[in-house]
Protein backbone atom coordinates (compact mmCIF):
# COMPACT_ATOMS: atom_id res chain seq x y z
CA UNK A 1 0.00 0.00 0.00
CA UNK A 2 2.79 2.53 0.51
CA UNK A 3 4.46 1.51 -2.17
CA UNK A 4 1.80 2.24 -4.31
CA UNK A 5 0.74 5.58 -2.43
CA UNK A 6 4.11 7.01 -3.09
CA UNK A 7 4.12 5.68 -7.22
CA UNK A 8 1.29 7.72 -7.02
CA UNK A 9 2.80 10.87 -5.36
CA UNK A 10 5.81 10.73 -7.71
CA UNK A 11 3.48 10.43 -10.54
CA UNK A 12 1.61 13.77 -10.07
CA UNK A 13 4.26 15.49 -8.94
CA UNK A 14 6.04 14.38 -12.62
CA UNK A 15 2.69 15.24 -14.36
CA UNK A 16 2.72 18.52 -12.31
CA UNK A 17 6.57 19.60 -12.87
CA UNK A 18 6.39 18.23 -17.03
CA UNK A 19 3.30 20.28 -17.97
CA UNK A 20 4.82 23.51 -15.99
CA UNK A 21 7.92 22.86 -18.17
CA UNK A 22 5.59 22.96 -21.24
CA UNK A 23 3.65 26.20 -19.75
CA UNK A 24 6.76 28.09 -19.21
CA UNK A 25 8.70 27.05 -22.59
CA UNK A 26 4.88 27.89 -24.31
CA UNK A 27 5.25 31.82 -22.77
CA UNK A 28 9.07 31.79 -22.91
CA UNK A 29 8.68 31.25 -26.91
CA UNK A 30 5.82 33.25 -27.38
CA UNK A 31 7.47 36.28 -25.67
CA UNK A 32 10.86 35.48 -27.81
CA UNK A 33 8.91 35.22 -30.67
CA UNK A 34 7.10 38.79 -30.19
CA UNK A 35 10.43 40.18 -29.84
CA UNK A 36 11.83 38.68 -33.17
CA UNK A 37 10.69 41.13 -35.65
CA UNK A 38 8.21 38.93 -37.43
CA UNK A 39 10.91 35.93 -37.62
CA UNK A 40 9.62 32.61 -36.63
CA UNK A 41 11.51 29.69 -35.87
CA UNK A 42 9.57 25.28 -35.98
CA UNK A 43 12.02 24.99 -33.15
CA UNK A 44 10.56 27.88 -30.85
CA UNK A 45 7.16 26.95 -31.82
CA UNK A 46 7.23 23.30 -31.21
CA UNK A 47 9.82 23.97 -27.78
CA UNK A 48 6.68 22.98 -25.80
CA UNK A 49 5.83 19.92 -27.05
CA UNK A 50 9.67 17.88 -26.01
CA UNK A 51 8.19 18.32 -22.24
CA UNK A 52 4.33 17.29 -23.13
CA UNK A 53 4.91 14.67 -25.33
CA UNK A 54 7.74 12.64 -23.88
CA UNK A 55 7.17 14.01 -20.42
CA UNK A 56 3.38 14.17 -19.90
CA UNK A 57 1.94 11.72 -22.21
CA UNK A 58 4.16 8.81 -21.21
CA UNK A 59 3.25 9.35 -17.57
CA UNK A 60 -0.19 9.50 -18.59
CA UNK A 61 -0.16 6.80 -20.40
CA UNK A 62 1.61 4.43 -18.06
CA UNK A 63 -1.03 5.14 -15.08
CA UNK A 64 -4.15 4.69 -17.48
CA UNK A 65 -2.54 1.38 -19.04
CA UNK A 66 -1.23 -0.43 -15.04
CA UNK A 67 2.59 -0.45 -16.46
CA UNK A 68 5.33 -0.66 -13.78
CA UNK A 69 6.59 2.54 -12.70
CA UNK A 70 10.20 3.70 -13.64
CA UNK A 71 12.93 3.79 -10.82
CA UNK A 72 14.60 6.74 -9.38
CA UNK A 73 17.57 6.19 -11.53
CA UNK A 74 15.28 5.99 -15.21
CA UNK A 75 13.16 9.08 -14.00
CA UNK A 76 16.26 11.17 -13.66
CA UNK A 77 17.80 9.72 -17.11
CA UNK A 78 14.26 10.10 -19.36
CA UNK A 79 14.18 13.96 -17.09
CA UNK A 80 17.85 15.13 -18.24
CA UNK A 81 16.90 13.82 -21.29
CA UNK A 82 13.59 15.83 -21.86
CA UNK A 83 15.74 19.07 -20.59
CA UNK A 84 18.96 18.41 -23.26
CA UNK A 85 16.11 18.15 -26.23
CA UNK A 86 13.97 21.20 -25.33
CA UNK A 87 17.44 23.58 -24.57
CA UNK A 88 18.56 22.00 -28.04
CA UNK A 89 15.07 23.38 -29.73
CA UNK A 90 15.43 26.23 -28.16
CA UNK A 91 19.25 26.77 -28.93
CA UNK A 92 18.27 26.03 -32.51
CA UNK A 93 15.42 28.05 -32.36
CA UNK A 94 17.31 31.29 -31.16
CA UNK A 95 19.96 30.82 -33.82
CA UNK A 96 17.51 30.52 -36.29
CA UNK A 97 15.96 33.75 -35.48
CA UNK A 98 19.15 35.22 -35.11
CA UNK A 99 19.71 34.29 -38.97
CA UNK A 100 22.83 32.11 -37.51
CA UNK A 101 23.65 28.50 -37.41
CA UNK A 102 25.87 26.70 -34.36
CA UNK A 103 28.56 23.40 -35.40
CA UNK A 104 27.40 22.54 -31.49
CA UNK A 105 23.37 22.14 -31.43
CA UNK A 106 23.90 19.17 -32.94
CA UNK A 107 25.87 17.93 -29.61
CA UNK A 108 22.19 18.60 -27.62
CA UNK A 109 20.40 16.53 -30.36
CA UNK A 110 22.40 13.63 -30.46
CA UNK A 111 22.81 13.69 -26.76
CA UNK A 112 19.56 14.15 -25.73
CA UNK A 113 18.75 11.51 -27.76
CA UNK A 114 20.97 8.96 -26.25
CA UNK A 115 19.79 10.07 -22.57
CA UNK A 116 16.16 9.27 -24.17
CA UNK A 117 17.02 5.43 -25.51
CA UNK A 118 19.11 4.92 -22.73
CA UNK A 119 15.86 5.30 -20.60
CA UNK A 120 13.72 3.30 -22.67
CA UNK A 121 16.17 0.31 -22.70
CA UNK A 122 16.82 0.95 -19.20
CA UNK A 123 12.92 0.69 -18.39
CA UNK A 124 12.16 -2.35 -20.59
CA UNK A 125 15.07 -4.20 -18.62
CA UNK A 126 13.18 -3.15 -15.13
CA UNK A 127 9.91 -4.54 -16.86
Amino acid sequence: MYTSVDNRANDIRGIKGYTAMSVFCIVFSTVYEYFSHGVYSPFMIGLCLFPLILGVVPMILRRRVGLKPASLMNRTIRMWGIITLTVASCLTGVFAIYGTVSAFTIYFWIMGALLMITSIVAYLKEV
